[in-house]
């Protein structure tokens, strides 16, 4: 059954047509036309209350909003409500969540959420799930981007197996155009939305879907170096009607510019099974590493020398002293943190050579030394490239998280070129 996309590039309306046989394309809960428009989540009465000042919209709305503050907003006429918190409650159905007044005046009062906020459709507080809608935000560029034979795989269906979940992710639009069309927009639009399932076609409950959200948004956001939000989802019963529906605001990052390539640019199905496995219940020195990776990705080169440097010798702990028990706590620590990353590198098959714009110079001694040269400025080591220094480190935290997460296909190199430059994981011979 064939399936039609339409999208908005610079204000002008491109129809792209894509086919996906077999099953039926996923009919998303919400759809976002244009960058940053408002998602409407429920209408009907809805009741606001703060102290001895209440109101209650009969024809109120809930609506998800990107500006100028990202989270679930309700609105009110009455000018009576002070800032700070208030109490939002659905009459027609179960709004749970922490809402702050942010304006307020003659103008009417405008409340915005401060975390997960949860919309109950069922009659039951704790409703079963047959399957989850989840909802994605700029995967994995904005609209208007060339598409690549890096990424042309994510224009297509793709299913995967993700712990004990059945994944099915289908493409909101297929972008169009010269790369510089990206240039012209700004802000964040539901890309693609996935459909998950127990595997063994049990329902779930509701405490799932929020762990879910958590495994996706490090594992895609990983996959791809950029904070991919798996931000709206929609649980439906056995008869297709939506019964419980979650918003967490935390993972939200709206698109910008890319210094470099993402570890994986093809495979996604081998990769999302086996990065599954990681993170769907992660550690939580894991969940920090790959959010400092995410930041190292983006911030200015000395930041990401320090951040990714840290990352590692955390990282480094865990594998070397909680895991595989190989030093002990003092070990560790009397350790140079070049010995340490070295050490783990070599545990993991990682290589530390290599590969820099110094050639074979041992790559745990040039992360090292660039890190303390930006901490310690009155006393520079000796002179190291800071960019090579930033690359290099990049690539060896993303090749150590694909060998703790038993990825045996193929990654692309931070300095390659092309998007079919990728080689076979160093741990596989």
């Amino acid at each position: 059954m064939a399936r039609h996309f339409e999208m908005l590039v610079s204000g002008k309306d491109v129809l792209d047509r894509v086919e996906i046989e077999s099953e039926p394309a996923i009919t998303p809960r919400y759809r976002v036309e244009v960058p940053n428009a408002p998602v409407v989540l429920d209408t009907g009465p809805v009741a606001m209350s703060q102290g001895k000042t209440s109101e209650t919209l009969a024809n109120g709305a809930v609506a998800f909003e990107w500006l100028p503050l990202v989270g679930v907003v309700v609105r009110a006429k009455s000018p009576g409500f002070q800032p700070g918190p208030v109490r939002v409650s659905g009459q027609s159905v179960a709004i749970n969540g922490d809402f702050t007044v942010i304006q307020a005046g003659a103008g009417g009062t405008r409340a915005i959420s401060t975390g997960d906020v949860i919309i109950n459709h069922a009659t039951s507080k704790t409703p079963s799930i047959d399957h989850v809608d989840v909802h994605l935000l700029n995967l994995p560029d904005m609209p208007g981007s060339a598409v690549t034979e890096g990424n042309r795989a994510l224009f297509q269906r793709q299913t995967w197996q993700f712990g004990d979940w059945h994944m099915m992710m289908d493409p909101l639009f297929v972008p169009t155009g010269a790369a510089t069309a990206a240039k012209t927009i700004r802000g964040n639009l539901f890309t693609h939305v996935i459909r998950a399932a127990r595997h063994d076609c049990r329902p779930f409950k509701a405490t799932h879907v929020s762990k879910l959200l958590d495994a996706l948004y490090l594992t895609l956001s990983f996959a791809f170096g950029d904070h991919i939000g798996a931000m709206l989802a929609a649980g439906r019963n056995a008869a297709g009607h939506v019964v419980y529906e979650l918003f967490r605001p935390n993972v939200c990052q709206g698109w910008r510019p890319r210094f470099g390539p993402a570890p994986v640019y093809s495979g996604i199905a081998p990769m999302m099974e086996s990065l599954g496995a990681m993170f769907v219940d992660p550690d939580e020195t894991l969940r920090e590493t790959v959010w400092w990776y995410l930041e190292s990705c983006w911030c200015m080169i000395e930041a990401s020398v320090v951040l990714t440097q840290a990352s590692l010798e955390r990282l480094g702990y865990l594998i070397l002293v909680k895991r595989r028990g190989l030093l002990k706590e003092r070990a560790f620590d009397e350790l140079s943190s070049a010995d340490n990353i070295r050490l783990m590198m070599r545990v993991l098959d990682v290589p530390t050579g290599g590969g820099t714009k110094n050639g074979d110079t041992d790559i745990p001694d040039l992360i090292t030394t660039a890190r303390n040269n930006q901490v310690h400025s009155r006393k520079k080591g000796k002179k190291v490239d800071a960019e090579d220094a930033r690359e290099s480190a990049l690539q060896t935290l993303e090749l150590l998280l694909l060998r703790l997460a038993g990825y045996e296909g193929r990654y692309h190199p931070r300095r390659a070129k092309h998007a079919a430059d990728e080689l076979v994981v160093p741990w596989v011979k």
